[in-house]
């Protein structure tokens, strides 16, 4: 069976979101294949052939192929394999590989908050890129030098950066506020933090922010 690349890559998908792809698989014998059983590396991935069975010398089957992303991060990749016929071991067909992302993400994901001893307030957005709901239960910043805010908004995403929308929005989120603690402008020059944000989400529980800062 020839089905093309021996990598289909699936690029990058927001986890939580259900991934659906066609490959095209072509019998390059001269005897009909039976494609008695499909087998992939991983329960997350479900093969379903258009044409269960017998496939003759020259035809195709078009296989459809879910990937279910809950629970998975970075990279990853499962062979697929048939079994020709009951009892024979599996044969390799292609390997499918995606590059699975968070779906809440901080835009932008690092924080500059400048001259910090001055004070002065930074925002970025919270948004779940597959449009799904979420909540804030709680943030805190590693070495405790900021405080943190938070309020629900509506976005958009224009020209390929997401904004508050004014208007009817796309999908529901967060505007979070970093403000540096008075209390901890002390000697130090530099501020280096990290801020965690504890979430409601079905797959997602944390979101962390890089905060930077520095004073002369």
């Amino acid at each position: 069976m020839d089905c093309g690349p021996l990598v289909h890559d699936a690029g990058v998908v927001a986890q939580g979101r259900i991934l659906s792809s066609d490959v095209v698989c072509r019998n390059t014998t001269e005897r009909t294949v039976d494609l008695h059983e499909l087998v992939t590396g991983c329960p997350c991935l479900a093969i379903s052939p258009s044409t269960p069975g017998e496939i003759a010398p020259g035809a195709s089957v078009h296989l459809r192929l879910t990937l279910s992303t809950d629970g998975l991060t970075d990279r990853v990749g499962f062979p697929v394999e048939t079994v020709l016929h009951a009892g024979s071991q599996p044969v390799a067909l292609f390997h499918y590989e995606a590059d699975v992302r968070p779906s809440v993400i901080a835009y932008p994901e690092y924080i500059d908050l400048g001259d910090w001893k001055r004070g002065g307030e930074k925002t970025f957005l919270l948004v779940d890129t597959t449009g799904a709901s979420f909540g804030i239960e709680k943030a805190s910043s590693s070495r405790n030098t900021v405080e943190v805010r938070w309020v629900q908004v509506g976005l958009l995403r224009v020209n390929g950066h997401w904004t508050i929308a004014s208007g009817k929005a796309a999908v529901s989120g967060y505007q979070v506020t970093l403000q540096p603690h008075a209390a901890g402008k002390d000697g130090r020059r530099s501020l280096s933090d990290e801020v965690v944000l504890d979430l409601r989400h079905a797959v997602q529980r944390t979101v962390r922010v890089r905060v930077m800062g520095f004073s002369q």
